[in-house]
């Protein structure tokens, strides 16, 4: 199974945002915002290894998910190749 290893908290982000890696040089920004008017959002891009953003076409997550609930999105996207 494809896991994904937390690295840090970053900063300078509207909400809350991290970075981890999902595999030897591959590495991912977890984002989440509160959004008015839709709730929380936590959505995954692809990220360089010193959290700056590299893409910013979303791979995981989405409307109304927890951190920890994109998290095993994309790890289950991961896992199948999708990434």
């Amino acid at each position: 199974m494809m896991s994904v290893e937390f690295i840090k908290e970053l900063e300078g982000w509207q909400g809350q945002a991290c970075l981890v890696r999902g595999a030897p040089r591959k590495y991912f920004i977890v984002s989440s915002v509160d959004v008015m008017y839709s709730g929380p959002e936590t959505l995954v891009f692809r990220a360089f290894k010193n959290g700056e953003v590299r893409d910013w076409a979303e791979v995981a997550g989405g409307r109304g998910r927890s951190r920890q609930e994109a998290i095993d999105d994309l790890e289950n996207r991961l896992r199948k190749s999708e990434i």
